[in-house]
């Protein structure tokens, strides 16, 4: 029997896979790739993404488009007095169209990366076209916006962005096969159409794993050009570790890449050390005692927390930032909503080793038992074959 076709459509090459987004459909393409002849056909934005190495094997036939960021910018400006979302005019190319028009006939199965990519195939004429949205990109937006008290220019596009993409989700959604996304706090939000929720993969490596530490800083980690990190990342400078200074001299430090601008701003508050970006995000985390993640905006799964697990650190996380995950609180991770409570959390793992230890290796039971790219995407595998199935009987 012949093995399905797949076409797979990315907004930005997922190769290396560095950052959420690269992390979840680089994994999701290598379990598609066990199952479904797959085609990657992807924009980018960079020179470098043109030139990125691919994994041997993984696809039948890689195809990219270069689509330089001036344009994409330019595109989006001149979609501001539209209703048109500025994020789906950021990722328009006519040349890229007109390829992903011409490889959905040769291809029994369409899945698009996020709504960017979706915007392609959401008007094709093809019996199976899946959206993998990840999140509710409006609920982020809409919570940032919530928090946000200043008026400028950012806020002001946030705000209309909001607006723009809960009416154009909620339009779109219902023209695919089937919608993929990480958490049911995501999939209610949407509500409209034929939903799945996938949690996060993620690729445990043993050799990483290390509970055994005598550290002095409470880690951050996370991509701080983006307006949910760098607000977690003040609040908790601001708010947090005041009080765990008072009772320990522990630094929080702060381990990713991010404009100078906001680099220097958290560099600049007491007790806190920023990295920037590092060659190995778990050598720069050895030195930590838990990893933090008290979140005020943003959606979906937080791999941050997976990725504390991953290293051995174990997780203080308030409500939000645990949305999407079925770890315990108390029993995987410290659950804490409070500056108070979190502050009183951090300074009991700085007194008791052995609590530290038995956190760690919960956290490591629960990626492995939840989250391995086998586990978590194994029901999507056979969402699709059910679709290929009903498809061919159809035209019995």
């Amino acid at each position: 029997m012949q093995v399905p076709s797949l076409l797979l459509i990315t907004p930005r090459f997922p190769f290396p896979m560095i950052g959420g987004d690269k992390v979840r459909i680089g994994l999701m393409a290598q379990q598609l790739a066990r199952n479904f002849e797959v085609t990657l056909l992807s924009l980018c934005e960079s020179k470098e993404e043109m030139s990125a190495e691919v994994p041997d094997g993984l696809f039948s036939r890689v195809e990219r488009y270069y689509l330089p960021r001036w344009r994409s910018v330019l595109q989006a400006a001149i979609a501001l007095p539209t209703s048109v979302p500025l994020q789906n005019a950021y990722y328009r190319s006519k040349a890229f169209d007109r390829r992903v028009r011409q490889l959905s006939e040769e291809h029994d199965v369409i899945l698009a990366h996020l709504i960017r990519a979706g915007q392609y195939i959401e008007n094709i004429d093809h019996p199976i076209k899946i959206l993998e949205m990840t999140d509710a990109i409006s609920l982020n937006y809409t919570r940032i916006k919530s928090k946000t008290k200043k008026v400028g220019f950012k806020e002001r596009v946030f705000s209309i962005e909001a607006k723009r993409l809960r009416e154009y989700e909620l339009k779109t959604t219902s023209k695919f096969s089937h919608i993929s996304l990480i958490s049911r706090v995501d999939a209610d939000w949407i509500s409209n159409g034929d939903i799945g929720v996938y949690t996060c993969a993620f690729n445990f490596d043993k050799s990483l794993f290390e509970y055994d530490r005598d550290g002095s800083d409470i880690i951050f980690i996370g991509n701080m050009h983006t307006v949910q990190n760098m607000d977690a990342a003040m609040y908790f400078a601001k708010e947090v570790l005041p009080l765990v200074r008072q009772a320990y001299p522990l630094t929080f430090k702060v381990i990713g890449a991010g404009p100078s601008e906001n680099l220097e701003k958290l560099a600049a508050l007491p007790g806190v050390a920023v990295t920037g970006r590092v060659a190995s995000v778990a050598e720069a985390a050895k030195s930590g005692i838990c990893g933090v993640c008290m979140l005020r905006t943003g959606a979906g799964v937080q791999t941050k927390i997976l990725e504390y697990m991953a290293l051995g650190l174990p997780a203080v996380v308030n409500s939000m930032a645990l949305e999407g995950l079925e770890a315990r609180p108390g029993a995987d991770v410290l659950l804490a909503d409070a500056p108070r409570d979190a502050a009183g959390a951090i300074i009991r793992l700085s007194r008791e080793k052995a609590e530290c230890r038995r956190l760690a290796e919960a956290g490591a039971r629960y990626l492995q038992a939840v989250h391995t790219p086998e586990i978590v995407l194994r029901p999507l595998i056979a969402k699709i074959n059910l679709l290929l199935s009903e498809e061919r009987t159809g035209r019995q």
